[in-house]
């Protein structure tokens, strides 16, 4: 049984869904009033519009809807699988990540805002996508519905005295308190920065995925040396 996760999971989890939160507090704050990093609010207005004023009204929520799900496509294209381990092509995927933000960054500078809103939903599709389980456990960084339902059952478990995996609620309480902190950080940038804080994560994901990039090239240096094939 496992007893606790390696450091960088941890690290990982928190840092992507800090990006997700930050990202969200921005669609939240901005023209639009639309939370872009879960698709929840994004189907209920769409029903609520179709009921009210027609299916004509509701195209903008649905076509958000349709870029999220087109982000998770592209994870799937680039990564090719859902579980997080190390040596995949997650240094692709972050810097795709990173020009959709620049792309909803610029979309907004020209008032598109539907497309501003729309490029950050794929890019927020594509990053909940890239990993979603690690050792069995289910992991969404762009939505905490699923993080508090799990923390909630497994308190209910341990309440009654029943064994719990100590580390797996604590990768859901990463990742509770790294989207909260990233909603926090989004909303003080916004109100410093406007519309360029939207720049920070992109640059953020950039680096990330040059740092990635860098450590799989020199870890497979290291293999093949390691191997004499170098």
């Amino acid at each position: 049984m496992r007893h606790f996760a390696p450091a960088w999971v941890y690290s990982t989890c928190f840092a992507l869904a800090a990006v997700a939160g930050y990202v969200n507090s921005l669609a939240w704050l901005g023209a639009q009033h639309k939370g872009i990093s879960h698709v929840t609010g994004a189907l209920t207005e769409a029903g609520v519009r179709v009921a009210s004023v027609g299916p004509r009204h509701a195209s903008a929520s649905f076509v958000v809807l349709a870029a999220f799900a087109a982000g998770a496509v592209l994870s799937g294209l680039l990564i090719g699988d859902s579980t997080l381990r190390l040596g995949r092509r997650y240094g692709v995927g972050l810097l795709v990540e990173s020009a959709l933000l620049v792309g909803a960054y610029f979309a907004g500078t020209h008032d598109r805002f539907v497309a501003a809103d729309c490029l950050a939903a794929a890019a927020c599709g594509l990053q909940n996508a890239l990993a979603t389980n690690f050792s069995g456990a289910s992991i969404r960084t762009t939505h905490m519905t699923g993080v508090l339902t799990d923390l909630g059952l497994m308190l209910g478990q341990a309440i009654r005295l029943r064994r719990i995996d100590a580390w797996r609620f604590w990768l859901f309480a990463t990742l509770l308190a790294g989207f909260f902190l990233g909603v926090v950080a989004g909303a003080l940038a916004s109100a410093q920065l406007g519309h360029e804080a939207l720049l920070v994560p992109a640059g953020a994901l950039a680096a990330a995925a040059v740092a990635y990039w860098v450590w799989r090239q020199t870890g497979i240096a290291r293999g093949q040396a390691s191997d004499g094939s170098l």
